[in-house]
C-alpha cells in the first residue's frame, strides 16, 4: 500500500518556518504553473514538505489520461532548503507507475519523478526551484502527449552510492549473438568492495571463468572479496515494452522480474551448481546482471554501451546476499546496484567532449614523447591498433615515461601496448598491440614476413615519435595509400620546443620536405635557429656504462608540456579528416620552460620533378621557391637574371630538396642569352640564412632564366651542371640547376662521378 506525504507527516504553521523556507515557498508561489492556493506545508524532524497542485500546458494530442491539476509533494530534506534539491513526488496513490523517467521506489513510497539527466544539486544550484517546478511541468506535457521516449529507452536512474563497474558493451553483445530460442547465461568473478560506510561497489573483473572461486585480497589498500557474478538475459523474442520503477530490495520481487523473463529457472539452477561446486564454501553472495530486452536503443547520451540491436539490452544489477553458510533459494537479501561503464574508448571520448571515430593508429617509438602521446590519445577515447619499438624499457625511463619501474627489462612496445589496453580495459579484438621490431628493416614488399605481419597499409593514421632520421627517412620511401594520415612529432633537446610535422595529401609535402622547411622556419623563430644551429645544444648525462648510453637531461614536467601540445594537435587532426593541413605546428617555452608561442605554419605541396635523363636526383622544391624565381624573372625581361638555391639532400632517398632561393643575384653578368653569378654566399639574404640555420640549409645549385620562351637546358648550362656537382672533392654534393621561361620551370640535376 503506498504512503503519500500527507498521510504521515504533520502540518507545519508558517510562523514556524526558517527563513530559507519562506524564502523558497515565494519562490514557489510565483510560478506559473502552480496553483497559489493549493499550498500545504508539512513536516517532521527529517522532512520539510510542500504540496502543491501543478497546473501543466495540455498538449493539443493526448495519448494520456492524467490529472490536471495533478497534486505534487516537493520534499526537501529539513535544515538544507535551498541548499540541496528536493525530491519531487507524486501524491497519488493510484498514479502509474510504468511511465518512462520514474526514479525507481518501493512499492510502498509515492512515484518520484526523474526531471533531468545531469545531477539534480547542479540543475537546482543553477536554476532553483522555479527551474524545478518547470521541468516537472514540461514532464507531464510530455507524458501527456506521449512523448517522454523521444530519443531512445531510458533506464530508471538508480541513485545509490552502490556501483557496479563493468563492461556493458561487452554483455549487450554477447546477449545479442545468441540464437534467438537461446537465453544466456555468462558468469566470472567479481570485487566486492566497501570503500565507506553503508557502501558497496563490485568491479566485474573476469569473464567467463568459473564462478565459485573465492578469495579475500586488497584493491589499493582496501580489502574486497573475490565473489561470483552472474548474467542472465532472456531469449531475443522476449521483449519488455513497460517500464517498472518498483525497486527491488526482496527474493519475491527479485524472482518476480526473473519470471516474467523466463530466467528463474536459469538462475535457481547456476546457484546450485556454484554450491555444489563449492562444497559449501559458496557462502557470501554474488553480483547478478540480468539484461532486459527493451523495444528501443538506450539513449546515446549513456556510454560504454554497444550499438544497433544490442543497445536495447537494458543492463540491471543487484548484489545478492544470505547468511553465512546458509543459502536459501527462496530467501535472500538483494541490493540495487548502479552500473557504470567500465574503462574503455568510448566512455573516455564522452566524458573528454569528442565523438568516437574509426581510425587504425600505428604508433613508431615508445619514449618518453610517444608513451605519453599514446596515453594522453588513449584517455580521450582514441584507440591505438599497434606501437612499435625496439628497445627495451631501462630504469632511467622511468623518470619521464607514461610507463611505471614495474616494466623495467620489457620491451617499451610490448609494455606500453599492455598499458593502454589497461587504460581501456579491452577485450581481445580491441587491445592494442606492442611490436617488437627495427621499423628501418621492415620488408616493405612481403609484409608477412615482418614481426606480427606488420603492414603499414593496414593503418590509416601513423605517427613518428621515433626523432629518428633513419625512420624520417625509411618512411620517405614506403609506398601508402592515399588514405593514410602521417604526423611526425619531437623535442628538440634543448627542450625550448617541440614539432609536430604533418604531410599533405598523396604524401607532398613529405617529413624531408618538412624537415628541410625547418630552416625557413627558424628565420623568424629564435628557438628553432638555435636548435639548427646547435648553439644551445641542451645538457646530456650518461646513463650507463658508455659512450652509446647518452640521453639529453629533460624533467617529465616538460616532455608533459610538449606531448600534451602534440596530442592535442594530433587529436584534431584525428577527428576533423576533412581539414586538409600539411605543415608545421610549433610550441616552444620561455627561459622558464613555461609555454611561449603556438605557431602554426601551413606549408604547400612541392612541385616535383623526378629523374630522367638529365636529372639523376628527383627535384623537389616548395612553392615559395617558386613563387620567388617567377616573380624575380616577371621584373627581368631584358636579360637572363638568375640566383643561387638552398636546401639539402638524401644519398638513400636520391632526392634535392629546395626551400630557398635569392633573388637577382648583385654583381653577376647579365646578357639577353647568358648570366655568369658571382660566387654563392656573399649576399645580404644569404648570410642572413647560413647564420639562422648553420648547415641545416647549404647551397645546393642556381637558377636562371631563359628569355626564348623555352626552359630546355642549353649545352653550356649541361656542362655547367657537370662543374658544380664535381668542384668539391672534400665535400662532394649533387648540384641542381632550375631555369624558367615562359613556359614554366624545368629542374635539372647532376651527381659527382665518384658517386
Amino acid at each position: 500500500m503506498v504512503k503519500l506525504n500527507s498521510e504521515q507527516l504533520k502540518p507545519i504553521e508558517s510562523r514556524n518556518l526558517e527563513s530559507s523556507e519562506r524564502i523558497e515557498i515565494t519562490k514557489i508561489l510565483s510560478s506559473d504553473y502552480v496553483c497559489s492556493e493549493s499550498i500545504q506545508l508539512i513536516g517532521d524532524d527529517l522532512k520539510f514538505v510542500v504540496l502543491v497542485e501543478l497546473i501543466y500546458p495540455i498538449p493539443a494530442v493526448a495519448e494520456l489520461d492524467l490529472a490536471h491539476p495533478e497534486p505534487i509533494a516537493i520534499v526537501y530534506e529539513k535544515g538544507k532548503v535551498g541548499l540541496l534539491a528536493p525530491k519531487l513526488k507524486s501524491e497519488r496513490k493510484d498514479f502509474p507507475r510504468d511511465l518512462p523517467h520514474l526514479n525507481a521506489v518501493t512499492d510502498e513510497e509515492p512515484v518520484c519523478f526523474c526531471v533531468t539527466r545531469s545531477d539534480l544539486n547542479a540543475f537546482y544550484n543553477a536554476f532553483g526551484i522555479e527551474g524545478f517546478v518547470k521541468q516537472l511541468a514540461n514532464w507531464f506535457k510530455d507524458a501527456v502527449a506521449g512523448r517522454l521516449l523521444i530519443d531512445g529507452w531510458e533506464p530508471y536512474p538508480r541513485p545509490t552510492p552502490n556501483l557496479c563497474i563493468f563492461d556493458g558493451k561487452y554483455l549487450q553483445e554477447k546477449a545479442t549473438a545468441r540464437t534467438k530460442s537461446l537465453s544466456t547465461c555468462i558468469k566470472g568473478l567479481a570485487r566486492i568492495i566497501a570503500p565507506a560506510k553503508d557502501c558497496v561497489c563490485a568491479l566485474v573483473t573476469d569473464f567467463e571463468c568459473e564462478m565459485f572461486q573465492v578469495n579475500t585480497a586488497k584493491q589499493n589498500g582496501i580489502p574486497f572479496l573475490s565473489a561470483p557474478w552472474l548474467y542472465l538475459a532472456p531469449r531475443q523474442a522476449n521483449v519488455i515494452e513497460k517500464h517498472g520503477s518498483t525497486k527491488i530490495d526482496s527474493a519475491e520481487e527479485l524472482y518476480a522480474l526473473l519470471e516474467s523473463m523466463e530466467l528463474a529457472g536459469s538462475f535457481r539452477g547456476e546457484i546450485t551448481r556454484a554450491e555444489n561446486r563449492q562444497n559449501g564454501v559458496f557462502k557470501n553472495g554474488l553480483v547478478l546482471i540480468i539484461g532486459v530486452r527493451r523495444p528501443l536503443e538506450i539513449i546515446k547520451e549513456i556510454p560504454g554501451l554497444s550499438d544497433g540491436e544490442a543497445r536495447k539490452i537494458e543492463l540491471l544489477t543487484y548484489l545478492v546476499t544470505w547468511e553465512k553458510g546458509v543459502f536459501d533459494s527462496e530467501s535472500f537479501k538483494v541490493q540495487g546496484l548502479a552500473h557504470v561503464a567500465s574503462s574503455n574508448a568510448e566512455l573516455f571520448n564522452s566524458v573528454s567532449g569528442y565523438r568516437k571515430e574509426e581510425n587504425q593508429i600505428l604508433l613508431l617509438g615508445c619514449g618518453a614523447l610517444g608513451s605519453q602521446v599514446a596515453s594522453n590519445l588513449a584517455r580521450s577515447g582514441s584507440s591505438l591498433k599497434s606501437v612499435v619499438d625496439i628497445q627495451l624499457f631501462q630504469p632511467h625511463n622511468a623518470a619521464r615515461h607514461a610507463l611505471t619501474p614495474e616494466f623495467v627489462l620489457v620491451p617499451k612496445a610490448t609494455a606500453l601496448a599492455e598499458h593502454l589496453n589497461r587504460i581501456h580495459n579491452t577485450q581481445s579484438t580491441e587491445s592494442c598491440n606492442g611490436i617488437i621490431v627495427d621499423i628501418t628493416k621492415l620488408d616493405t614488399k612481403n609484409p608477412e614476413k615482418n614481426p606480427e605481419n606488420l603492414d603499414l597499409d593496414d593503418y590509416n593514421f601513423i605517427i613518428d615519435a621515433t626523432a629518428d632520421p633513419l625512420v624520417r627517412n625509411f618512411l620517405c620511401t614506403f609506398p601508402l595509400s592515399e588514405d593514410t594520415k602521417l604526423l611526425r612529432c619531437e623535442i628538440s633537446n634543448t627542450q625550448r620546443f617541440s614539432i609536430v610535422s604533418v604531410e599533405g595529401a598523396n604524401r607532398n609535402p613529405r617529413f624531408d620536405d618538412l624537415y628541410a622547411y625547418m630552416g625557413i622556419i627558424a628565420l623568424n623563430e629564435e628557438q628553432v635557429s638555435k636548435w639548427l644551429t646547435q648553439e644551445d645544444k641542451g645538457e646530456e648525462m650518461l646513463v650507463g656504462l658508455g659512450c652509446a648510453s647518452l640521453s639529453t637531461k629533460m624533467p617529465n614536467s616538460t616532455v608533459a608540456f610538449h606531448s600534451a601540445a602534440a596530442s592535442t594537435f594530433i587529436e584534431q587532426s584525428l577527428r576533423t579528416k576533412d581539414i586538409d593541413f600539411s605543415g608545421v605546428r610549433v610550441f616552444t617555452t620561455d627561459s622558464d620552460f613555461l609555454p611561449s608561442t603556438n605557431l602554426v605554419i601551413g606549408v604547400d605541396a612541392f612541385e616535383i620533378h623526378g629523374k630522367s635523363t638529365h636529372c639523376e636526383y628527383e627535384v623537389r622544391f616548395s612553392q615559395e621557391v617558386a613563387a620567388k624565381i617567377a616573380g624575380v624573372f616577371a621584373d627581368n625581361q631584358v636579360t637572363e637574371c638568375g640566383g643561387f638555391l638552398y636546401g639539402r639532400w638524401d644519398t638513400k632517398l636520391e632526392v634535392v630538396t629546395v626551400v630557398f632561393a635569392t633573388g637577382a643575384a648583385s654583381g653577376a653578368y647579365e646578357s639577353v642569352t647568358s648570366l655568369i653569378l658571382p660566387p654563392a654566399g656573399e649576399s645580404e639574404e644569404e648570410k642572413e640564412l647560413l647564420r639562422k640555420c648553420g648547415s641545416h640549409l647549404l647551397p645546393i645549385g642556381t637558377w636562371h632564366s631563359h628569355l626564348n620562351g623555352s626552359s630546355q637546358a642549353s649545352a653550356i648550362d649541361l656542362v655547367t651542371l657537370d662543374e658544380m656537382a664535381n668542384d668539391s672533392l672534400a665535400h662532394p654534393r649533387p648540384a641542381i640547376i632550375l631555369i624558367i621561361s615562359s613556359e614554366g620551370i624545368r629542374a635539372y640535376s647532376a651527381v659527382p662521378h665518384s658517386w
